[in-house]
């Protein structure tokens, strides 16, 4: 079993938390991110959005989306402690996996990419901005002062 993706992505850490609950035998793969190759068409007709984690099994099963593999991996090696056997037991972890992925991770990811993937300089003048008592606004965490809208100077 391979799992493509590198380690620094919140989706492939999943699968791979999974994947070390269960003790299953795998080979990870780095792609995507600084690895690339994710957009080359090797990759682009295991999974075509071109992002990771993506599961190859053995017999050439292909299955991309970290909590659809997770689900996978839990029912085929019937993981209990991950894929509970009460279904409302397991319908509410799966509740759970999809929030965090559809309402805890986009309103994190802004301010991940501005606080944890950001260059020095940027952080510099995030800070210099607090001491002057400028603030800018959440949705803009991301994006550098020279690639944003410019703010309204109206009183």
């Amino acid at each position: 079993m391979k799992i493509w993706g590198r380690t620094t992505s919140s989706n492939v850490q999943k699968v791979m938390w999974a994947v070390g609950e269960m003790g299953l035998k795998h080979e990870r793969i780095d792609i995507g991110g600084p690895f690339g190759k994710n957009k080359e068409p090797a990759y682009l007709a295991m999974n075509p959005n071109g992002l990771v984690p993506t599961l190859e099994e053995d017999d050439g099963f292909l299955l991309w989306e970290s909590n659809s593999i997770v689900r996978y991996l839990a029912a085929k090696h019937q993981s209990a402690v991950l894929e509970p056997k009460d279904l409302k037991t397991r319908a509410l972890a799966s509740k759970w996996m999809d929030w965090q992925l559809s309402v805890l991770g986009p309103a994190v990811t802004p301010v991940f990419w501005g606080l944890v993937r950001t260059s020095a300089s940027w952080c510099g003048a995030i800070a210099t901005s607090c001491r002057s008592g400028r603030s800018f606004p959440i949705s803009s965490a991301g994006t550098p002062p020279s690639r944003r809208a410019p703010r309204s100077t109206s009183t």
